[in-house]
């Protein structure tokens, strides 16, 4: 425990390091690109249409604000899978600073809680966007979507921190987070929603924290409603958890993980 303080505390005291390799993520992902910060639009906007079609057009489902509805889910979904995605090569993409001068480990992951932060601003100004041209009027539950985004990214920091560790020691582990990514997209309401899982079924299917996402983030920005006190406990006990897991594993295994690299 003293030593997962200590990575906290260095991290805090790396923080401008922090803040030069999350700008650094950002710049290189939209290097030698024309349209810059819009491909990270354009790629939810068109999944958006494409399963607009699918489920309204040759599904007849019957979903209304059916636009609002999936870019919302897919908003809080994103949040975990590219976090999952992208901390497996986190450590591997580093190797050559990490290995060269002397900084926290953990330094090299704070930064995906800063991309995945910024992600959700740009796409939440879309969603906003989305609601006025839909006409859909949020209620004063609005404001819990500060304190589910930061659970979230707490939760998110935790599990990067677990991957990061595993995908330095198996570097094949980027190949099953890529089927797990999508699993989690078919096993969330992402497309659909949650009404039509039976309502027998409905707590197991909630056990998964991306759907709770989902729907937690639905019942505060589009129903207007407050969710329910148990969802709410059980996702945040859940990212509060994951976020000491990963903190321990990586002050244990950082040592160990580097000459992997």
């Amino acid at each position: 425990m003293i030593g997962s303080v200590q990575t906290c505390r260095d991290v805090w005291r790396w923080r401008h390091l922090v803040r030069a390799l999350a700008l650094y993520t950002i710049k290189a992902d939209n290097r030698n690109t024309v349209m810059g910060n819009v491909w990270h639009l354009l790629n939810p906007l068109l999944q958006m249409c494409i399963f607009m079609f699918v489920f309204l057009v040759l599904f007849k489902g019957r979903q209304p604000n059916y636009a609002v509805f999936f870019f919302c889910g897919s908003m809080f979904l994103r949040m975990w899978t590219t976090s999952l995605s992208q901390s497996t090569q986190v450590l591997i993409r580093h190797g050559p600073l990490i290995k060269s001068s002397y900084f926290p480990r953990a330094a090299a992951i704070a930064p995906l809680t800063l991309m995945c932060l910024y992600n959700l601003i740009v796409e939440s100004i879309v969603l906003a966007l989305l609601m006025l041209l839909f006409r859909v009027v949020p209620g004063w539950q609005l404001i819990l979507v500060v304190p589910l985004a930061l659970v979230t990214l707490i939760g998110t920091t935790g599990l990067n921190l677990f991957m990061a560790c595993l995908g330095a020691r198996f570097r094949d582990l980027s190949n099953v987070v890529t089927h797990v990514n999508r699993l989690l997209f078919y096993f969330s309401p992402v497309m659909y929603p949650i009404t039509y899982i039976p309502e027998r079924y409905r707590n197991i299917y909630l056990l998964n924290p991306v759907s709770c996402a989902i729907e937690f983030g639905r019942n505060v920005i589009i129903r207007a409603q407050t969710p329910a006190a148990g969802l709410m406990i059980y996702y945040a006990g859940f990212c509060v958890v994951l976020f000491f897991i990963g903190l321990v594993v990586f002050t244990r295994l950082e040592t160990r993980t580097v000459k992997y690299l």
